[in-house]
């Protein structure tokens, strides 16, 4: 398992999973100082997919994320779409699946409850909008 510091509030990155699907787990808190780091990183990691593969972004240790890594999400997005990477974020709970509600996120990505969950949603491919207290 690779994993990555970014700063000392211990956001980790942790890379794992099988050919075809990656999942990549979040730690810690993404803030204003930590969040251009935060970015490149994910960008980078999710670089090493290729097209017709699936990134899992598992976000049960992570605990909050300011707008300045909302951004950072964003432009993902546009990375991993422009890849033709499938992608799902799983494992919102508390602070994340409120920001997520207010933000609206939850209707721009695509979004699993577990990453058990999340593995199906790509195994059916279903990249749709959803709320998460409405996920399989």
């Amino acid at each position: 398992m690779l994993t990555a510091r970014i700063s000392e509030d211990r956001l980790r990155l942790r890379k794992r999973g099988t050919v075809g699907v990656r999942i990549l787990r979040l730690e810690g808190r993404v803030h204003h100082t930590n969040a251009a780091e935060f970015t490149t990183e994910l960008t980078l990691r999710s670089l090493y997919l290729s097209s017709g593969e699936a990134l899992i972004i598992d976000f049960s240790d992570l605990h909050s994320i300011s707008s300045a890594g909302l951004r950072g999400l964003l432009e993902l997005k546009k990375e991993l779409q422009e890849a033709g990477i499938k992608f799902v974020f799983a494992g919102l709970s508390g602070e994340m699946e409120v920001i997520f509600r207010v933000t609206r996120f939850d209707c721009i990505f695509p979004i699993a409850r577990d990453v058990d969950a999340a593995s199906r949603m790509i195994l059916e491919d279903r990249n749709s909008c959803s709320r998460p207290a409405r996920l399989h």
